[in-house]
């Protein structure tokens, strides 16, 4: 991965001033995948992308006036075979969205007012090694932010989105793909535009005199989509998901809150945590495109002190479940992970740290415990550390998760033990 970024701003009279960014990122990344058979897929995906954008503010009465124009591009290529055997020839696809865009900025004490929108040039070319597929559309962008300060200490605010999300090179490559031991996506189509609609309220509360801190949020996400994956068993052991032609809408609702407490005696924090996300989508089955729904439930409690000058500690409990219907029938797993960190500041150049996570499945009741310690020294400008990660030696973990209408299995092999020394220097 290699990336640079130039950021260019210059002055000008009246309050003026002209900014440049360029933003470029070359990303390769192969991988390889041990397949049911016994045979390694090996695939070779590389991405470039690159923006840069000229903006020109001036002050407009008691506002901020802001305008813009630039490119994105994204140029990304893949390529598959399994065991020296090609199974997806090279596909390339490339995409300029050159834009223009304007914006407006308010605030004072108590309002804060921001609104921008954008328009889209989307041009976008796919070759494999049969054809070539091109084609050029518009579309608009919109952002509408708004805050309002209640008092010193409390605000809430408003923030309205509207996008159109198109898919790249790995939403619509040629060819049958492993991405998993037993599951193969082919996601033959032509790239598709999402339209994205989000709407999210927020509520603030921060008084740092008391120590108390607490927000509550919610937001909604609205999708309208063109293409849903249909889901067939082969040869009884390969599960194989392809992408049909359908016109639908998807949905998400999330809410979370967030309370923390702060104390003077050992110096610490009590935080508590909660949120509930509901996800509403549609998958094939068969020839009927069927709805189905996701719920997501998440608590959590945490506490870190300092109760000796060197000793403090951190710890956190946390559950989440996930639930899963689908009209006839019904998927849940349940989740808890405990962690507790506890640092030893012996001197002001020695550092102790040990590391505890417990993972606990209530489905299954199976439990597994990761342990960490590391030692470090400073001295001026360079910092010698040594850790030793894993030391209970475990060499698997297992988890559930769901996803779509799926219900899925993840076992983890994993080095037993390892030391690894570093040294660190700062100029």
């Amino acid at each position: 991965f290699v990336s640079d970024v130039l950021d260019v701003k210059l002055p000008m009279p009246g309050d003026r001033h002209i900014s440049i960014k360029s933003t470029n990122a070359y990303n390769s990344h192969p991988q390889a995948l041990t397949i049911h058979t016994g045979d390694v897929q090996r695939l070779d995906y590389s991405s470039f992308l690159t923006h840069t954008a000229v903006s020109f503010r001036h002050r407009f009465f008691r506002m901020y006036a802001t305008y813009q124009a630039g490119i994105r591009g994204m140029f990304q290529s893949l390529q598959a075979d399994v065991s020296r055997q090609t199974s997806i020839e090279k596909q390339r696809f490339i995409n300029y969205i050159p834009y223009i865009g304007t914006g407006l900025n308010y605030q004072n004490n108590s309002v804060q007012l921001s609104a921008n929108v954008k328009l889209n040039q989307f041009r976008w070319l796919l070759k494999n090694a049969v054809e070539t597929k091109k084609n050029t559309s518009y579309y608009p962008e919109a952002k509408l932010f708004f805050q309002y300060a209640l008092s010193g200490t409390s605000a809430v605010d408003l923030n309205y989105q509207y996008s159109e999300n198109w898919d790249d090179l790995r939403q619509v490559y040629d060819g049958n793909l492993f991405t998993s031991y037993r599951t193969i996506i082919n996601n033959a189509s032509v790239p598709e535009n999402n339209e994205l609609h989000r709407l999210s309220l927020r509520y603030q509360y921060n008084q740092p005199i008391k120590g108390i801190f607490y927000s509550l949020s919610a937001s909604v996400n609205h999708t309208e989509k063109h293409a849903a994956y249909t889901t067939v068993l082969r040869d009884g052991d390969v599960l194989f998901r392809s992408k049909q032609k359908a016109d639908y809408d998807s949905k998400m609702y999330l809410l979370s809150t967030r309370l923390s407490q702060s104390f003077n005696w050992w110096k610490s924090l009590l935080t508590l945590q909660g949120s509930y996300m509901k996800t509403e989508d549609a998958q094939f089955c068969g020839e009927i495109l069927q709805d189905f729904n996701i719920d997501n439930y998440m608590a959590s409690i945490s506490f870190s002190a300092r109760p000796l000058s060197f000793f403090s500690f951190e710890w956190e409990s946390a559950w989440q479940e996930s639930r899963m219907n689908l009209g006839v029938t019904d998927s849940k797993v349940d989740h808890l992970k405990h962690q507790l960190d506890m640092y030893f500041p012996i001197t002001n150049k020695w550092m102790l740290s040990l590391e505890n996570t417990v993972y606990q499945s209530l489905d299954t009741n199976k439990n597994t415990w990761f342990s960490d310690i590391s030692a470090s020294y400073t001295h001026k400008k360079m910092e010698i550390r040594l850790d030793i990660n894993n030391i209970f030696g475990k060499s698997s973990y297992e988890r559930e998760f769901i996803s779509s209408i799926e219900r899925n299995y993840y076992r983890y092999t994993l080095r037993p033990r390892e030391v690894l020394a570093k040294v660190s220097f700062t100029f």
